[in-house]
């Protein structure tokens, strides 16, 4: 008997050390994520079905990042929206309060307060959004033309921003 012959499937993954050769490497890519296939441990890309193409979610343009808990916000500047990526439930999603005064036109960067308010810049609207703990919106800062946010951190009450117009 061969106790092999039970174990799962290894899955061939590249180590990948960044930077790399002949640098020190100093971070090492653990994981890919490109779709919600790729959370599910599925092969990234369409599954066929009865000749229909199941609708793979994935990332447009992604730039900014902020981690809260066990999901993965992720600002996509193709895409015009955030991306929820769920590492508890493997799952794949855009934030709900993606419309009307919280419609995101360019989202840049994000960060988070103590109280899990999400502040996004968008740099097309030159304004920040901001959307309480279940996505919806709570405000806007700016006026859309004095200032043209990009990067941005929140330390209690106060938020800090990069502004690319630089007044």
């Amino acid at each position: 008997l061969s106790a092999g012959a039970c174990a799962a499937p290894q899955r061939n993954v590249p180590v990948i050390f960044i930077p790399g050769p002949p640098e020190k490497p100093r971070l090492q890519v653990l994981m890919n994520i490109g779709t919600e296939a790729d959370l599910a441990g599925r092969k990234s890309g369409g599954l066929a079905l009865l000749g229909k193409q199941e609708k793979v979610k994935g990332f447009g343009k992604p730039y900014g990042v902020a981690l809260r808990g066990r999901k993965l916000y992720v600002a996509d500047t193709g895409m015009q929206t955030v991306h929820v990526v769920d590492f508890g439930r493997k799952k794949f999603g855009s934030l709900q309060g993606d419309h009307g005064m919280g419609k995101l036109r360019l989202p840049v960067n994000l960060a988070f307060d103590a109280e899990g308010n999400l502040y996004v810049t968008d740099t097309a609207r030159q304004q920040i959004v901001e959307l309480d703990p279940a996505g919806r919106h709570v405000r806007t800062i700016g006026d859309g033309s004095s200032f043209k946010p990009s990067g941005i951190a929140v330390r209690g009450e106060e938020i800090f921003v990069t502004d690319l117009k630089g007044q």
